[in-house]
């Protein structure tokens, strides 16, 4: 007899390992995490640093509204809801 923890763990996202490293602006910042970084884009709970495009292909990309880059997803602002990419 004991008890089982009843909340649901989401499962790890599977994501290239290449996704995980940011490879344009985040890169000059001295005080980031890269770790954590990686941990929160396997989580699920950030989008992975996808490599931007200038135009929508298909209609699958969204724009970010910060660097005017097309991205296949962005992730939500907590504040205002509004849609940024990961870098």
């Amino acid at each position: 007899m004991g008890n089982v923890g009843l909340g649901r763990r989401r499962p790890a996202v599977v994501v290239e390992e290449r996704l995980t490293q940011p490879r344009r602006l985040v890169l000059q910042l001295p005080d980031m995490d890269a770790g954590s970084l990686r941990r929160l884009i396997r989580s699920g709970d950030l989008a992975p640093c996808f490599d931007p495009a200038e135009d929508a292909v298909d209609g699958q990309a969204e724009e970010c509204p910060i660097c005017f880059y097309f991205y296949p997803s962005l992730n939500n602002s907590k504040c205002c809801g509004k849609e940024i990419c990961t870098e």
